[in-house]
């Protein structure tokens, strides 16, 4: 685990953010890229080392939704190497920050783990992040658009820090 471990966290990152949502195929992969490249493009990426993972991934190893990567794709959002994989144990003792998009989502966690480092939504106003998976591609674009200026919102709030 520690190769893993070592393989994923660029060294020097300051802090390690962890996003989660439900199955990891939708909300969090499209918040992880977003947060990226906000942090990209406010010259900070550097400091950051981020990933996502679901609370309750049916299929682990999916690649995100095909919408969200068609939508992320007209602003030149990757989503290389990303699949969907469980939230565990070890991923709460190192990381740093864990956004969860429900409410539902940090109870799971904290019945994960009593006392994780830092654990919020994503959304720091306190607002749920709706799944669209089930729904039509309009639905999924309008979430693609909240998770965009959340992911701008917390960059801002990360460069700030620094």
């Amino acid at each position: 685990m520690f190769d893993w471990f070592k393989s994923r966290f660029r060294s020097g990152a300051g802090r390690r953010v962890l996003i989660v949502c439900t199955a990891n195929v939708c909300r969090s992969p499209a918040a992880e890229a977003l947060f990226r490249f906000h942090l990209k493009r406010l010259g900070k990426s550097s400091l950051v080392s981020v990933e996502s993972a679901g609370v309750s991934v049916a299929s682990p190893g999916q690649h995100p939704d095909v919408r969200m990567r068609d939508i992320g794709g007209e602003i030149g959002l990757k989503f290389r190497g990303m699949r969907s994989r469980d939230v565990s144990t070890f991923d709460l003792s190192v990381f740093d920050v864990v956004w969860c998009m429900e409410r539902a989502h940090v109870d799971e966690v904290l019945r994960m783990v009593s006392q994780p480092k830092s654990l919020e939504l994503f959304d720091p106003s306190g607002m749920e992040v709706a799944d669209p998976f089930y729904q039509s591609k309009a639905a999924v674009r309008e979430t693609f658009g909240l998770l965009d200026a959340i992911a701008r919102t917390r960059a801002v709030q990360f460069a700030n820090e620094t």
